[in-house]
């Protein structure tokens, strides 16, 4: 059986979670789905209350676990199903472990078994099988962006000398992306790095993992490995903190274990290293929203590498703990259902508290949820801009 769909066909831990759980309400209040006040969500603390009834009730195996019929029949309704971000906050908040976000994916996987999902991920399942990507951009203009990459270079420094591009879909067909992937592989080619890339390069597969489509995860897992073992490298790198943590950590079984970094946590360990020189002009009035995948994974959580060069660029963090902050609205794979706008407002606003003239952040699907969001917000909004951009010019 792929997924959950009924409660048998649940694992044993993740129905002992509904005992563990202690009614703190701490994974409720940290929910960006209940912040944002989307209808039908009832937070993660009652759906955990509604599987431990579930559980002492023995119910009988055609009880499925997300139904719409009744709100108190089910763990959770459809709606908060597919509303998830996956972003984490629910488990990192709890005190005694239960992870919510796993069996999400489990839910998710069962309906997309059964073809009981949102209308719109056919067409981006569809794309996906189709192209190798969720948009549906030809395959065969993937690798364009690397046609005219410097690949000459100069001697070598440690610790790493050679280093593997991993575009992600957004670098390879988005223009402002893909400048930003060939200004950074410039400065490796200037500063003495031997940059590689890949022949056929495919989405990471993040999106249909999230989304429940494990065999199209699968797909692209195992295309991916084939042709990362055909390059030798010592580090791969991507300017995406959807791939950087899906290549490090959801490719991290059957023995693999891939050296992957996220480009800002790169040029932090360069700067550390007095390789990386910080531009001479400050940027005024900038705040910086840390991606979920730079700072709120379970590897990173504790203290995210890239805090110190944030912190010596001088940027506004909105929150002191920036593990604490709200996901854009974008992971989960909501960037391609499109229901998530009351989050990415959310999160607009909280941004928008210091009155800032700039908005930083790393990831290419924080600034297009987080723009679009501010620019309704105001007739001159700030701008929205990847970091990266500024630290490389």
């Amino acid at each position: 059986v792929l997924g959950a769909e009924i409660l048998p066909q649940l694992s044993q831990k993740q129905c002992l979670n509904a005992y563990a759980c202690t009614q703190c309400q701490r994974c409720t209040h940290a929910c960006p789905m209940v912040g944002a006040q989307l209808k039908h969500c009832h937070g993660p603390m009652q759906s955990m209350l509604q599987l431990r009834q579930l559980c002492a009730q023995k119910s009988e195996n055609s009880v499925r676990l997300v139904a719409d019929d009744d709100p108190q029949n089910g763990m959770m309704q459809t709606d908060e199903l597919w509303n998830c971000t996956q972003c984490g906050a629910c488990d990192r908040a709890c005190p005694v472990g239960i992870e919510h976000t796993v069996r999400i994916v489990d839910l998710r996987r069962a309906a997309v078994c059964r073809e009981q999902m949102p209308a719109k991920l056919h067409t981006v399942f569809a794309a996906q099988e189709r192209a190798g990507n969720p948009w549906g951009y030809p395959k065969a203009k993937r690798m364009d962006w690397a046609k005219n990459m410097t690949t000459d270079h100069g001697m070598p420094q440690p610790p790493h000398t050679k280093v593997l591009l991993f575009a992600g879909c957004q670098a390879a067909y988005d223009p402002a992306a893909t400048a930003l992937l060939q200004k950074l592989a410039n400065w490796l080619t200037e500063h003495g790095f031997a940059v590689h890339t890949l022949q056929q390069e495919m989405c990471c597969g993040e999106p249909m993992r999230k989304l429940g489509h494990e065999t199209a995860f699968a797909a692209c897992k195992k295309h991916n490995l084939e042709q990362i073992a055909q390059v030798p490298h010592d580090i791969i790198l991507t300017t995406c903190p959807h791939c950087a943590q899906t290549l490090k950590h959801e490719y991290a079984d059957d023995h693999t274990q891939l050296h992957v970094m996220h480009a800002l946590e790169f040029l932090s360990e360069q700067w550390v290293a007095q390789n990386l020189q910080l531009p001479d002009s400050k940027l005024k009035k900038a705040v910086f929203h840390m991606p979920c995948g730079l700072g709120k994974q379970p590897a990173e959580c504790q203290n995210p590498n890239v805090l110190p060069l944030i912190q010596a660029l001088g940027l506004t963090l909105p929150e002191q703990d920036v593990t604490q902050a709200h996901c854009c609205g974008a992971g989960g794979g909501q960037f391609f259902l499109e229901t998530s706008k009351p989050m990415a407002n959310q999160r607009a606003d909280e941004l928008l508290q210091s009155n800032p003239e700039t908005i930083l952040t790393a990831c290419p699907f924080c600034i297009q949820m987080i723009s679009d969001a501010v620019s309704t917000k105001s007739e001159t909004p700030p701008k929205t801009q990847n970091i990266l951009e500024w630290l490389l010019k």
